[in-house]
């Protein structure tokens, strides 16, 4: 963002997507490569490709410039710093930069500092005046370089990673788009901030130390599109106080993604809307989790699920892709009769240390399961629930939960049984099942009675359980008998010691 690459954009979602798209295309071609398992967020070049696409650039009219930082001073007397439009800077043996490059064409500053010591001078960005793009990463400042205020065409500004102290001066970027402070051990937000009217995307990611949002911030940055801070800021208040509250969201009509933690469900407003999310990861209560696997994820902790918890939380349920509930109460179900017609694009659904909790769903009443629950639903997990009777409270119809691939269960200690055979023969797409720790369990699958398998239009099938299994984990099951009985599988399948013999725990050979 910053240097208008793309035409027709009108949102930070449209580029962001346009970007991931070329980069697959760039990747399928092998041009580019997945990076290390460390940096999940990165690509890397081949070094044959990075040298033909560094000589190319070269050649440009106006080109980009890769260079390390000794003869710098010299280099910048030179014609071709005079016409560079992109300067990527590796600076590893200087203490510090010229007192300034006069590059009247540059758009885009690049610095990779492995040099801890490195000083920025305070005239350095006067030479730069239309500069679009600066990446200070990684550097540390008592104070911002004076002479960032002469950059009015400034449109996007990293300063991740940084170690920061006074950032006032960026109140004077009024043309800012993007603001990323991720990493940095930025404590307090200036308030010369609310000048930043422009501001389309502020990534607070990873702040740890900030704890201070003066209160008319956020409200004040009206056209912010994208607004992260997982790992971040957690001092919200009520509205009326000194430090941010929730409320100031209202004002951002054109908010779209938004990643935030909110450490008691009691700060939330019940009139916050949250209706143009279309990206979020929201988490209630506490989350040291730093990997989310979808695009809408809402974690719920200590909350009350027969209070109204506002109809934007409420919306975000509906349309949440992973959902957590952590210390759940007020209610034996985890889901009602009224959210039927809901959770169509849940994808994967964990519930835990909710003593409450008896069944995750009511299925005795069938106009739940009548259009099809939970159609997309990938992982189930149920830990820690020590109350926990059955999973569905009666068979379910197939074609419910007709997705799921991964079921996980760990420590439900009245929980005899998991699965219906009914409900078992509905799972056609289940690859790995896990049980561990549940005291009570006697068997995995078991009839129901003979005349409520006829009425579910299951006798006489001969549908072939699990055929997609490829791992099955018990352990830890003191009374379990065994899997099943009348039961045929061809399943490959490990078991865990604790088992019967393979003919006894099984009614039919396992493959």
């Amino acid at each position: 963002m910053g240097l208008d690459l793309f035409d027709c954009i009108d949102s930070l979602e449209q580029a962001r997507d346009k970007l991931l798209a070329l980069v697959e295309i760039l990747k399928a071609s092998g041009l580019l490569l997945d990076s290390h398992e460390d940096r999940h967020n990165f690509v890397r070049m081949p070094d044959v490709v990075y040298d033909v696409a560094r000589e190319i650039a070269s050649k440009d009219p106006h080109p980009f410039v890769v260079r390390d930082d000794v003869g710098l001073e010299k280099w910048s007397e030179t014609d071709e710093s005079k016409s560079c439009t992109f300067i990527s800077l590796r600076c590893k043996i200087v203490h510090e930069l010229p007192q300034g490059l006069v590059c009247p064409d540059l758009q885009s500053f690049l610095l990779h500092r492995n040099n801890p010591s490195l000083n920025i001078p305070n005239t350095f960005f006067e030479g730069m005046k239309k500069l679009k793009v600066l990446d200070l990463s990684n550097m540390h400042f008592t104070t911002l370089p004076s002479s960032l205020d002469s950059l009015a065409n400034l449109r996007t500004l990293r300063l991740d990673g940084c170690e920061l102290e006074d950032i006032a001066l960026i109140g004077k970027l009024t043309k800012l788009e993007v603001l990323s402070l991720a990493g940095s051990t930025v404590q307090q937000l200036p308030n010369e901030m609310v000048q930043l009217t422009n501001l389309r995307l502020l990534d607070l990611d990873d702040c740890e130390e900030l704890e201070v949002i003066p209160r008319n911030i956020l409200s004040s940055l009206s056209r912010l599109e994208c607004l992260s801070m997982i790992s971040s800021f957690t001092k919200w208040v009520v509205e009326g106080e000194s430090n941010a509250c929730l409320s100031e969201l209202n004002h951002l009509s054109y908010l779209t993604n938004l990643s935030i933690e909110i450490p008691d469900a009691k700060l939330l407003p019940k009139d916050i809307l949250f209706e143009n999310l279309t990206s979020y990861v929201i988490l209630i209560g506490d989350d040291d989790r730093q990997e989310f696997r979808t695009k809408r994820t809402l974690k719920l902790q200590s909350v009350n699920r027969s209070l109204h918890l506002g109809d934007g939380i409420s919306k975000l349920l509906e349309r949440s892709e992973e959902l957590e509930f952590v210390e759940l109460s007020g209610t034996r179900y985890v889901f009602y009769l009224s959210d039927r017609e809901s959770f169509l694009e849940l994808k994967h659904l964990q519930v835990s240390d909710s003593p409450n909790i008896r069944y995750i769903i009511d299925s005795k009443d069938h106009r739940f399961m009548q259009h099809g629950a939970f159609p997309l639903l990938e992982a189930l997990a149920l830990e820690r629930l020590d109350n926990l009777r059955e999973v569905w409270h009666d068979p379910i119809p197939i074609g419910c939960f007709g997705n799921l691939r991964t079921l996980d269960v760990h420590s439900c200690p009245k929980l005899k049984f998991l699965l219906f055979l009914s409900t078992a023969r509905g799972l056609s797409q289940l690859e790995e099942m896990t049980i561990v720790n549940c005291d009570a369990m006697q068997q995995i699958i078991v009839y129901e009675r003979e005349s409520e398998i006829k009425e579910d239009g299951h006798a006489g099938t001969n549908l072939q359980l699990f055929p997609k299994l490829r791992s099955l984990k018990l352990c830890s099951l003191p009374q379990l008998i065994n899997f099943s009985s009348k039961l045929e599988t061809t399943s490959s399948t490990s078991l865990s010691r604790n088992a019967r013999s393979k003919d006894s725990f099984f009614s039919h050979k396992v493959c």
